[in-house]
């Protein structure tokens, strides 16, 4: 696994790793021309109006290296053009301008403390410590998503199999529906179709060996996916399409069962990004700057 590193959406500065456990998030700096520089990003949750205290602070101080600034209007709220006045500082290397100004963050991650699985407090000493537990939690998951759609998709087949077998019964004369409901339902369980409580169970070719004909009473509402089919979906055209659709249902079951888990957890990754990044070219909601949400961080 890939090492993983500090993001903050919005964020444009620079984040650099240490050591396994320490990251150091800078903002950007940059010299403009002799004597003058620019700041146009802020560490992480250190807001403008902090900024500017720093700054007239800095100011107020006889021997501080700035001599004034100018906070510019911009989209994302960070603009600053700030006017050195130590000739020294204006040579000075990069990274020593951005320390005198406090733009660097040190970030640590050796207490990461979360609920695990079992909804218990567990600390991580590493970011991919974490990710390895949830990563077989998550393939857990998936096996048990699958066997949940394949038994899902089997329950759909299995109703809509047994509804085009009823229909093309009565159609053909095979089966006479002018009888009581419960010698009907007696017939149909002979017949081999499922019940209601048979698909629940989730078992039906086991349940439909075990049962008599002294449970056709308490099973005759199992038979209402059946009983309660319009004459409308009993036409040549109507069975048809349903038919068809049971071929679908088959290949789509097919597909499933071929598909592995690390398949389908790659194909979720593979929507999750593209969803990802069109959320990420979306304006923020609330109204202001990007990154206060017009709470006044200026």
């Amino acid at each position: 696994m890939r090492p993983m590193e500090p993001w903050y959406r919005n964020w444009t500065g620079r984040s650099e790793r240490l050591d396994a456990n320490h990251f150091i998030l800078s903002g950007n700096a940059q010299k403009t021309a002799e004597g003058l520089l620019k700041i146009t990003e802020l560490p992480p949750k250190r807001w403008p109006r902090d900024f500017k205290k720093v700054l007239e602070r800095h100011i107020s101080e006889a021997t501080s290296a700035i001599k004034s600034y100018t906070q510019i209007a911009s989209p994302n709220g960070i603009d600053f053009e700030i006017t050195l006045k130590d000739k020294q500082m204006d040579v000075a290397p990069q990274r020593s301008l951005e320390e005198e100004l406090g733009l660097h963050h040190i970030m640590t991650t050796e207490n990461l403390i979360v609920l695990d699985a079992d909804g218990q407090t567990q600390q991580y000493h590493t970011e991919l410590d974490m990710l390895e537990e949830f990563y077989l939690l998550r393939f857990q998951a998936y096996q048990t998503r699958k066997q949940h759609l394949l038994k899902t998709i089997q329950k759909e087949l299995t109703q809509w199999t047994d509804q085009f077998r009823f229909a093309n019964m009565i159609l053909n004369g095979e089966l006479d529906i002018s009888q009581e409901e419960t010698s009907l339902a007696e017939q149909l369980h002979q017949r081999g179709f499922a019940s209601i409580k048979d698909h629940n169970d989730g078992n039906t070719t086991t349940k439909k060996r075990k049962r008599n004909a002294s449970e056709v009473d308490i099973a005759l509402a199992g038979y209402g996916y059946l009983f309660n089919m319009a004459v409308s979906s009993m036409t040549r055209k109507a069975l048809n399409e349903l038919e068809s659709q049971i071929a679908s249902k088959r290949v789509k079951m097919d597909k499933i069962q071929e598909t592995t888990i690390q398949e389908m957890w790659e194909a979720d990754l593979r929507e999750f990004l593209v969803e990802w990044d069109t959320q990420l070219q979306k304006p923020p909601v609330q109204e202001g700057c990007v990154r206060c949400g017009g709470q006044g961080c200026q």
